[in-house]
């Protein structure tokens, strides 16, 4: 179910019970996208100096029971931000662990982030091997031993907990291995011309720290 605080009359307390029910997920994944809104860009262009000039949708997925909730959240707020609604200062009896990508705009402080980037760095790794074959099979070979274990995890039918421990113990050491290689790469390299696999190199150094 998807909805919004500003979907119509009456929604507001319904919306907010979703948010609660999805504070309680043991797992929530999210990420945000630009939007248009004609409204709230006339407010930001009324602004002598705005903090901030994006509009945003957030998606945030959690599981309530058997149940999934899917909120969806527009304006100026990133996702990170709004996912704090869902941290335990929002009504979770726990912390919830968190999927999302490597971006500090989408990791909240106060919720344990667990993967970062597990699709996005390698499809774009994937659209430039012309130029750099050695390097771009590094970082996709290395994406491979991680969906292999995931693969290795639903096949076992491990619980959320295992499968964070799984990753930890075989996932863990193949993403630190590859930010040490793409560390000592761009202190080799980076005086050389930006190559266009630099954006989603730089998007493993998030993932590194995670």
């Amino acid at each position: 179910m998807g909805t919004g605080p500003s979907s119509g009359p009456g929604t507001s307390a319904s919306f907010d019970y979703l948010i609660y029910l999805a504070a309680q997920s043991a797992l929530l994944f999210s990420d945000d996208t630009t939007m248009k809104v004609a409204a709230l860009r006339q407010e930001i262009q009324k602004q002598a100096k705005p903090d901030r000039t994006g509009i945003f949708t957030s998606g945030i997925v959690g599981q309530a029971q058997e149940h999934p909730i899917a909120l969806f959240l527009t304006g100026r707020a990133h996702a990170g931000e709004n996912l704090a609604k869902c941290s335990p200062s929002g009504g979770a009896k726990t912390t919830p662990l968190h999927m999302c990508d490597g971006w500090p705009t989408i990791l909240p402080k106060g919720i344990r982030p667990w993967a970062a980037n597990a699709t996005f760095t390698p499809a774009q790794f994937c659209g430039n091997p012309g130029d750099f074959p050695e390097e771009c099979r590094k970082v996709v070979t290395s994406y491979a031993e991680i969906y292999r274990t995931e693969d290795q995890i639903k096949a076992a039918g491990l619980s959320d907990q295992a499968r964070l421990e799984r990753h930890q113990a075989k996932s863990q050491p193949v993403m630190e291995e590859l930010k040490a290689w793409f560390t000592n790469w761009w202190r080799v390299e980076k005086s050389s011309p930006t190559p266009p696999w630099v954006k989603p190199s730089t998007i493993c150094r998030f993932a590194g720290r995670n």
